[in-house]
């Protein structure tokens, strides 16, 4: 699993944008990507349906179960 910095679409000096996270999780393979810490900008729903599958936008109160 990884849980990553998602700021938001446009590019920042110092955080990843989703295009630069995607990247990353493109070249790690995880079995679960979680984005965390996204600016209000990226409506949730909407851009969920667009990530590919395995990777998720987090959300407060989100659960999650790590087994070996």
């Amino acid at each position: 699993m990884l849980v990553f910095n998602a700021l938001r679409y446009e590019p920042h000096p110092t955080h990843y944008s989703v295009a630069q996270a995607l990247e990353v999780v493109a070249a790690l393979r995880p079995r679960q990507a979680f984005f965390v810490h996204m600016t209000h900008d990226i409506e949730h729903a909407a851009a969920s349906r667009q990530l590919p599958p395995g990777v998720a936008f987090a959300y407060d109160g989100l659960e999650v179960t790590v087994t070996p």
